[in-house]
């Protein structure tokens, strides 16, 4: 596509001297946002190396004094940021280190200066750490990719908006479940996750936090609940005897809420005609992953440490013993993905690991 084919407004604005930006101007990139066709939208962020977001984040930065033209040119921004790839996210956002450290530095000045904008500020940071992915495969693929770029300099910039911008924030009904699915995608794109995150820095920060996920966590329905099961994953692989973030009532809790969600991303899945679209196959690697860790928490120290006297069991196995039945007991109807019989092999390791217990 050529440079003719951009928006007529796109194309102007890339040709305009942006020194002395005016409200106006901002104003017709936000109405241009909400009028332009998707494809069109699409295509004016990709031309030439994506120089018009570009430029619009430049802008973000260099005018971040002047609040309705921030509000408006954020609108457009988090707008676009729905339609847009991961490669194209990277390419724009994250590629250039320093241009990224310096856009983290201007959303934590607009938290600290502009109550108005702390909505649209913590939006923006939820886009920009987000992981989408229309397959499995391409869920995996686009995380391992924007971690390759999430530097160590990033994380420690990041980390200062969580203590002194997001946290403080946390208990505010109005940013509370935008923050905690940012915090949860920063610490699922972390190359190095470990019990220094600024999240587990002391005991009532933390706890607060965990009280709180674990109302999120149970109130997902049917949104992909992938950050929040690869946070329970991680946070078991480093508890240890001196380091305990989830506690036994902790576990329970994400126990029940596992069991009930793989009976209902069964009952989901099986509604569906096509069962190998991306569609479905992104519902199974949900299942599958709910029982992954199921199977984390059973054989961690605290669901093993509390075992009932009277009935020789732990908490739930029994159900979770008959669940893997069920999974096991599911019939073919010869249409079904290959993550359906990874999902049955699944089941069958659960249930051979719990009858041994």
């Amino acid at each position: 596509m050529a440079e003719s084919q951009l928006s007529e407004i796109v194309s102007q604005f890339l040709k305009d001297n942006h020194s002395l930006l005016t409200e106006e101007q901002a104003q017709e990139i936000f109405n241009y946002s909400q009028i332009v066709e998707e494809n069109q939208l699409k295509f004016d962020f990709n031309y030439n190396d994506n120089e018009f977001p570009k430029l619009i984040i430049k802008l973000i930065i260099q005018f971040k004094e002047y609040e309705n033209i921030i509000s408006l040119l954020l609108q457009y921004t988090i707008i676009v940021m729905d339609f847009i790839t991961m490669e194209e996210k990277i390419n724009t956002f994250l590629k250039d280190e320093n241009f990224f450290l310096e856009l983290l530095n201007t959303c934590n000045y607009l938290l600290e200066n502009y109550e108005s904008l702390k909505f649209l500020v913590f939006i923006f940071i939820n886009n920009l750490f987000n992981i989408k992915g229309n397959s499995p495969d391409n869920y995996k693929n686009n995380e391992s990719l924007q971690r390759e770029y999430i530097t160590m300099e990033i994380t420690n910039k990041i980390s200062e908006i969580i203590k002194n911008q997001m946290l403080p924030n946390l208990d505010d009904k109005e940013y509370q479940n935008l923050l905690i699915s940012s915090i949860l995608f920063i610490f699922q794109s972390l190359q190095k996750r470990n019990k220094d995150f600024i999240l587990f820095s002391d005991f009532d920060t933390c706890r607060n936090f965990i009280d709180l996920f674990l109302y999120y966590f149970n109130h997902l329905e049917n949104s992909d609940p992938k950050s929040c099961l690869f946070f329970i994953d991680e946070v078991l692989s480093l508890q240890d005897d001196n380091f305990v973030i989830f506690l036994t009532n902790d576990l329970k809790i994400i126990i029940d809420i596992n069991l009930r969600e793989i009976t209902n991303w069964a009952e989901v899945i099986h509604g569906e005609d096509d069962l190998k679209s991306n569609k479905v196959l992104m519902m199974y690697d949900i299942r599958l992953s709910y029982i992954k860790t199921l199977l984390l928490i059973t054989k961690n120290n605290i669901y093993l440490e509390n075992k009932n006297n009277l009935t020789h069991s732990y908490y739930k196995q029994f159900e979770i013993e008959e669940e893997m039945k069920k999974i096991l007991n599911e019939k073919e109807i010869g249409t079904e993905p290959n993550l359906f019989f990874t999902l049955k092999e699944e089941a069958l390791y659960a249930l051979d690991y719990l009858l041994k217990l």
